[in-house]
């Protein structure tokens, strides 16, 4: 029982907190023709083929790189650094 009750414990906040990506992330799907709506509660992703070249050459080695620059600080920090205000 209390294992359940550590599970629930701020459930509203962290459900409140990611809605607005989530919901987000929902509509940029449907728009980009990835997933499509059954009915109202049901989402079925739509088949694709792979892109070849989802990524412009060397972004994974600047992303790497990019990284370990920012693996001494926190998440905050981070968002910090690169000019965002408020999370």
């Amino acid at each position: 029982m209390l294992k359940k009750r550590k599970l629930i414990y701020g459930l509203e906040e962290r459900v409140a907190r990611y809605r607005n990506m989530t919901n987000t992330t929902i509509q940029y799907l449907q728009d980009a023709g990835n997933i499509v709506f059954v009915d109202r509660l049901t989402i079925s992703v739509v088949e694709q083929q792979p892109i070849e070249t989802a990524s412009p050459e060397g972004v994974v080695k600047a992303a790497q790189r990019l990284a370990s620059l920012f693996r001494p600080y926190d998440i905050p920090t981070v968002f910090r650094q690169l000019g965002v205000m408020s999370l």
